[in-house]
Formats: C-alpha cells, structure tokens, sequence
C-alpha cells in the first residue's frame, strides 16, 4: 500500500510540475513573439533603426549604413519589417529586411519620392505613397516588390494607406477635393468614397481592430488645433474624442490588425490540449508503475 501511495504522489508531482511548466512556456511565447518595438532615432548621427522591449530596455542598433532609415513597420509574421530609406541624394525608397536588420532589400528602386509603407494584414502586399507620377498616389506591391500599382490614380494628392484589418478595403487622406479628406477604396483601388466631406483638414487614417470603426485626426474645430475623431467605417456618426485645446495628433488603435495579443481566452485554448496530453501521460505512466508494483 505505502508503495502505491508513493507511485502516486510521485505521479501527482510530475503532474504539477508539467503543468506549471507548460503554462510557463506559453507565457514565455506570447512575450517572445509580440514583445519587441521598432523604431528610428538620429542618435547616430544619422537615422538608423533600433528595437527594444516593451519596458525601453535592451535597445539594439540594427541597421548600419550611411542613409537615413526611418518609419519601419513589422510584417504580420514578426520576421521582417519594412522601413523607408534616404538613399544617395536623401530621396526615400522602400526597403524591406529581417527583424535583426540583414538581407535589405530596396523593394521600390525608383528615382522618385517614396514613402508611408504599411503591409496588408496577411503579409503578403504592402502599400506605400510614391509621387513618381507627379504628385503622391497610394500604390500597392507584392511583398516581394513586384507588380506595383498605382491604385489611386488621380490627378491629386493621396497619402496615409491604411489596410481594414480583413484586408479588402484601404483608407487614405486625399487632397482631391481641394482639402484633406478620409478616403476608403476597395484595395484594387475601385470603389473610392469620400467619408468626412468636410471642409477642414482630415488625415492619418486608422482602422479599429474589428474594422466597423476609423480614427482619424481632423482640424475642423479650428483655431489651428487638431483633434482626434472617430467614425464608422462607412463615415457615419463622427465625433471628436479628444476634445483638448492643444493639438492631438497620429492616432493608433490597439491592437493592429498586424500583430494583434494573444486573448486570454485564446491562451487558455492553447494550453488546454497541452495540459489533457499531459495528463493522459502521466496517467498511463503510473498506472503502468502500479500494475508492475503489483506483479512484483
């Protein structure tokens, strides 16, 4: 009997400590994947791109060359980020490298003007702004940098591409209707709306994680004070949210649709298939260490 009962603590220990280590892992992997900030700094004398943790420790060059690099933006994956370059003459390009900053690649390898690259929620395009027809268009790429398109195409100025978090629709500021306004189109380019129809300026466009609702910053109360304004993502019930009388500027949902945090209740349901495994296991094994104490 003293040896069944010892078979089982031991059983009830391995439990346990599985348990705890397997709940310790999963905590570990949510921090390692989503826990990282890029961003550009002129501490180097010129720009060059850092990352760190989330607490500011552990900042880390990454890139290193004589151009500026600035404004980088991680794909959906976490492995890579793309970022705008000042090349020879200080004009930007878009580049794309690994999240520890080799194997860059200018992706856009054009004489003109580009900038505001943001990747589409499933990796596998990026926007950006070019002014190589004139005046600044959205296009989109493959994220390979193949196949770009002019999707606004008009004769005005357009900027701050934004993909919906489903990735079919793109919302821009556009300047075609004699002021800045919120734009949203299919992302073909097809289907341009105008939402805001207001006669102030309204820019940096961004979606709710859901994709019902778009924040935006807009200078309609005047007296050169911007505020942050919200609406539904077909520009229905738009309201200041901010409300301050000093400028509120370059608004961002949490969380993008890019790298959105692991839900509770998403890591709960990650760990549950692990943890009845393990418990199947170690069952089995003590059951097997009691059926062969009790032949002995």
């Amino acid at each position: 009997m003293n040896n069944i009962k010892s078979i089982r603590i031991k059983g009830n220990t391995i439990l346990i400590i599985v348990l705890l280590l397997t709940m310790f892992l999963s905590t570990a992997g949510d921090s390692n994947h989503y826990g990282k900030i890029a961003f550009s700094t002129a501490r180097d004398a010129n720009w060059e791109i850092y990352v760190m943790n989330p607490d500011g420790s552990n900042q880390t060059r990454i890139t290193y060359t004589e151009y500026d690099e600035f404004n980088p933006k991680w794909s959906p994956d976490g492995t890579q980020f793309v970022c705008v370059v000042g090349v020879g003459d200080g004009r930007p390009e878009i580049y794309v490298m690994n999240s520890d900053g080799s194997n860059p690649v200018n992706l856009t390898k054009n004489s003109e003007w580009e900038h505001f690259p943001c990747w589409s929620p499933d990796g596998k395009k990026i926007a950006f702004v070019s002014e190589r027809d004139g005046n600044r268009q959205i296009y989109v790429m493959n994220a390979d940098g193949s196949n770009q398109i002019n999707i606004s195409n008009n004769e005005f100025y357009n900027t701050d591409p934004a993909w919906s978090p489903d990735g079919k629709k793109i919302a821009f500021a556009s300047k075609r209707d004699g002021n800045w306004d919120i734009y949203v189109m299919d992302a073909d380019g097809s289907n341009q709306i105008n939402l805001t129809n207001d006669l102030k300026s309204e820019i940096q466009p961004a979606w709710s994680p859901d994709g019902k609702k778009i924040i935006f910053e807009s200078s309609r109360e005047g007296g050169g004070n911007s505020e942050i304004y919200v609406m539904n993502a077909d520009g229905s019930n738009q309201k200041n949210i901010t409300n301050h009388f000093n400028p509120d500027s370059y608004p961002s949902w949490c969380c993008s649709a890019l790298t959105p945090p692991v839900a509770p209740e998403k890591r709960e349901n990650n760990i549950i298939p692990v943890l009845v495994a393990c418990i199947i296991i170690i069952s089995a094994f003590s059951y097997f260490l009691y059926k062969k104490k009790k032949k002995g």
